[in-house]
């Protein structure tokens, strides 16, 4: 027979009952809606159309679906194969219904996966008539699952923070599980258990044991805590950042696959608040483009603050992803056994002197970083609070050899004596390391920096051969530096350095041989220089029965300042000369020549001889555009003679010449106006 009631329907019933009124005690087993069960309790039928219906029923069950269950019942609508061995549910329906229940499941299906024989579950939920889902909803479950996946889970009952593709996945577990909440937003959940072969977030789990609790706020989750130990497998942590909105790890550089043993215990969602302790092995894990073969670790988290250790070795890691500079692109193996601490990762500079510590040792073994071929290197070292020790610092390869130790100090009151020596044979491929390029042949530093935060300054010499910098070139060139940082700012250098050097050429213009004394600060350069320089070597003047010398020499004292559009030099005292010939700059004058990148201009450039002079003012364009005004140049009583010997040449011309002229248009295409004479 078939038994309609309260708006349900079903059939086969086999039922001994007793109505008393509207009260109706039964022991029955029916189908309906795909499954079959048995149930025995009461049904208290409503008295009016406004009373509720009251039940109270314990049975079993085969075949439950609960997509196919009436909708008064506001069942989620999910796909089940429901197989209870016991259950009991009571509640009311009616304006505001309450239904809450436990039941022993044997083994059935939910959602695609499968709830093992011996599971454990109940409910307690309240509706309201005509109001589409649940007002309220806690449950709790206690058992076994397999091929269980959050994003379907999530998807059936409406649980929005995991019904997304992040969530997809295969859970085998053991759990004991808590939850409440009817929506994504006020959904809390805590859950314990021992999952094994599954797969989540991308990554294969052999085996976890896990204790995670959770609660959902409307837009994202409010608080998370959790521990886990076991192991994990192919495990993407730019997945796992973008999965929880870490934006740290949201970068193509963390793209990877970790395999390691760990023990986790964390709380927080954010990198401001996350709390995190870890200790793992890692074996085999790729990262940054290379690989881990074996690296212990632990890592600290609290309120951004990270510390930790790692030891173990690393395998063709690419440092151009660690530092985020393309340039250092390459392959770095090594090991490395090290404690380490940044201060705050979520500050816009991570790296200050405040900032971080570190307590190890690091090694390379053959390795290649941007461009650069390393045989070798050992960094041994501590620092913390400002103030560290250099063990040692060695580093071999072909084209470098360098060796540094001592004690650093960047606070105020310590002192710096880090000893150092620095032998490059081809300046070219360190170049291109440091964004230099065009350097070009070999130097050997060897110096010492002293000091501290106050005064950090490093005093040494260089001794380059072959030297080359794009078009400047030097064959030998040795210098003395002193160079101060105060208060660490780069901006505020101070550079002092004696320098000399043979066989020079500087934008093309040969020099023999150049001294120079040099000082730099405040975005100004202070020099005084000696050049002496001897293109033909000698060999026009023996022709001319005159000295074989050969040389011209030129002493500038000045400075240079740097603006931001243009350097400007200041040159108070110049001297030309040459086989007895010296023109210089006319006493009390103080030329100046202001060079950009579209302009050149001459400012009280006047150069005497006895009763000679030359006199240059005025500017030219050196872009596309010609410059109002151009040069004036204005010649007065100069012997010819000389400046034939001044150039170093002997074509016999002589006489005196008075001459105005002018240089306009620009680079691309001068003017020359004026005229001359020649007595």
């Amino acid at each position: 027979p078939t038994v309609v009631a309260a708006g349900y329907r079903a059939s086969d019933v086999r039922a001994t009952a007793d109505i008393t009124g509207h009260r109706i005690a039964l022991d029955a087993r029916a189908n309906g809606y795909g499954g079959s069960g048995t149930a025995k309790g009461f049904i208290l039928v409503a008295k009016t159309a406004g009373d509720p219906t009251v039940f109270d029923l314990a049975g079993s069950a085969t075949h439950i679906n609960l997509a196919g269950l009436p909708s008064q019942v506001n069942a989620p609508r999910v796909t089940t194969d429901l197989n209870p061995t016991a259950y009991h549910v009571k509640g009311t329906i009616g304006a505001r219904s309450v239904v809450e229940g436990d039941v022993t499941m044997a083994e059935s299906t939910i959602a695609g996966g499968r709830v093992l024989s011996g599971t454990t579950g109940e409910f307690s939920t309240t509706f309201l008539r005509g109001k589409p889902g649940l007002t309220s909803l806690t449950y709790a479950a206690r058992g076994e699952v397999r091929d269980m996946n959050l994003r379907r889970i999530g998807e059936a009952f409406q649980i929005a923070s995991i019904a997304t593709p992040d969530y997809d996945s295969r859970i085998n577990t053991r759990f004991d599980l808590k939850g409440s909440g009817t929506t994504g937003a006020n959904t809390r959940i805590d859950a314990t258990g021992t999952a094994a072969n599954s797969e989540i977030f991308g990554a294969t789990v052999p085996q976890v044991v896990y204790d995670v609790h959770l609660v959902n706020g409307p837009t994202t989750i409010q608080s998370l805590t959790y521990t886990a130990r076991g192991e994990v497998r192919d495990l993407n942590l730019r997945r796992i950042g973008e999965t929880f909105q870490i934006a740290s790890l949201m970068k193509p550089e963390y793209d990877s696959r970790i395999s390691t043993t760990f023990d986790v215990k964390g709380n927080g969602t954010t990198l401001d608040k996350i709390a995190l302790d870890a200790t793992g092995n890692a074996d085999g894990a790729k990262v940054y483009g290379g690989t881990l073969p074996r690296m212990a670790y632990e890592a600290h988290l609290s309120n951004g603050a990270l510390s930790g250790r790692a030891t173990g070795e690393f395998k063709d890691l690419d440092p151009a992803l660690i530092f985020g500079t393309p340039r250092l692109q390459g392959k770095a193996s090594g090991t490395v056994d090290a404690t380490y601490r940044i201060a705050d990762t979520t500050a816009p500079v991570v790296v200050t002197p405040d900032a971080i510590a570190a307590d190890g040792r690091l090694t390379l073994t053959p390795s290649e970083i941007g461009g650069l071929e390393i045989h070798a290197a050992d960094l041994q070292g501590q620092y913390a609070d400002r103030r560290g020790t250099l063990r040692q610092l060695t580093l071999k390869g072909p084209d470098i050899e360098m060796t540094a130790s001592g004690p650093v100090a960047l606070d105020r009151t310590g002192q710096s004596n880090v000893t150092y020596h620095v032998a490059a044979t081809n300046l070219e491929g360190l170049g291109r390391l440091i964004d230099q390029p065009g350097l070009a042949g070999s130097a050997v530093l060897d110096g010492t920096i002293t000091g501290n935060e106050a005064s950090l300054k490093t005093t040494g010499s260089l001794n380059g051969s072959n030297l080359g910098y794009q078009a400047n070139k030097a064959l030998d060139l040795n210098s003395k530096y002193t160079v101060t940082l105060p208060d660490l700012d780069v901006a505020r250098a101070e550079v002092q350095a004696e320098t000399a050097g043979t066989f020079v050429d500087v934008g093309g213009i040969q020099i023999n041989a150049l001294t120079a004394t040099t000082t730099y600060a405040s975005k100004k350069l202070d020099f005084q220089a000696h050049l002496a320089q001897s293109p033909s070597g000698g060999q026009v003047e023996k022709a001319a029965g005159q000295s074989a010398a050969g040389t011209r020499e030129l002493d500038a004292t000045g400075s240079v300042i740097f603006h931001p559009d243009h350097q400007e030099f200041h040159l108070p005292s110049l001297a030309l000369r040459t086989l007895g010939v010296e023109w210089k700059t006319a006493p009390g004058s103080a030329p100046t020549i202001k060079y950009g990148s579209n302009q050149i201009r001459f400012e009280g450039v006047k150069l005497v001889n006895a009763d000679q002079s030359l006199d240059v003012d005025g500017s030219f364009s050196l872009g596309d555009n010609p410059e109002i005004g151009g040069i004036d140049v204005h010649a007065k009583n100069v012997d010819i003679a000389q400046l034939e010997k001044l150039t170093l040449q002997n074509r016999g011309f002589s006489g005196r010449l008075d001459a105005d002229g002018k240089i306009s248009g620009s680079a691309k295409a001068p003017a020359v106006t004026g005229h001359l004479a020649v007595a």
